[in-house]
């Protein structure tokens, strides 16, 4: 038999996360300013409200490299919209 104590002994904490970043409401399309990592975690855990609203919406976006001040204007319009399109950065 294998107790309960005896396997957390043998766990190791490789990462925390944050609940408030990947888990707090969509904020309204004129109010999304997430950070790189914030995207990331939204996705990775499929947030359902986000989910919902960028699947649902196409439209025109701006990156900013904060590192440099570069920036990249995109656009979504495929089948699954933002949503998509920002998957397909954190997935690449």
């Amino acid at each position: 038999m294998i107790r309960r104590s005896e396997i957390l002994k043998e766990l190791i904490v490789t990462e925390l996360l944050s609940v408030q970043l990947s888990d707090r409401g969509f904020p309204g399309y004129s109010n999304v300013n997430i950070t790189w990592r914030e995207l990331e975690l939204i996705i990775n855990r499929e947030n359902r409200e986000w989910m919902t609203a960028l699947k649902n919406q196409k439209g025109v976006y701006l990156i900013t490299d904060r590192s440099n001040g570069k920036q990249y204007v995109g656009s979504a319009y495929g089948s699954e919209m933002l949503w998509g399109r920002w998957s397909t950065y954190i997935y690449i």
